[in-house]
């Protein structure tokens, strides 16, 4: 089990496993999912740094955009977009923790147009801006009266 996926177990997180795909749900288990879901997923963690549309997303698992929609919220209880952005979310967590690139480069290399973007969305789902977050992992003080450390 990769690093990300073992932590996001330990912290609580309802997740389950699904032919080695990381899945939001009720409990960590093996769970079989219809295949076009399986595929749609697997394209978008080969896309996690492109601009996937969901439109292109449902095209190459051969589905309407409104079928696709369907089948994965009633799948994974969450709709492919909201999917996406969590995938895109724990690659940048995982980045963050094991990488030395500025946050600028993290939040390209996830998707984002936008590093505000991105930096107002991490925040809102973690509670901390990534060189917090970073900080927080590698143990350094980011208060105040450490101003070196941002």
């Amino acid at each position: 089990m990769k690093d990300a996926t073992r932590r996001h177990l330990e912290r609580g997180d309802k997740r389950r496993q699904t032919k080695g795909l990381f899945l939001l749900g009720e409990d960590p288990t093996y769970h079989c999912i219809d295949a076009r879901v399986t595929k749609a997923i697997e394209v978008m963690q080969d896309s996690v740094a492109s601009q996937i549309s969901i439109n292109v997303l449902s095209r190459r698992v051969n589905l309407s955009s409104a079928r696709l929609r369907q089948i994965f919220k009633s799948e994974i209880g969450m709709s492919p977009a909201r999917y996406l952005c969590d995938l895109r979310m724990r690659h940048a967590e995982h980045m963050l923790g094991s990488t030395f690139l500025s946050v600028k480069q993290i939040a390209f290399r996830c998707g984002a147009r936008y590093v505000s973007s991105f930096v107002h969305s991490f925040k809102k789902r973690y509670g901390m801006t990534p060189t917090e977050f970073r900080a927080q992992e590698q143990g350094i003080s980011t208060g105040p009266d450490n101003k070196a450390a941002r």
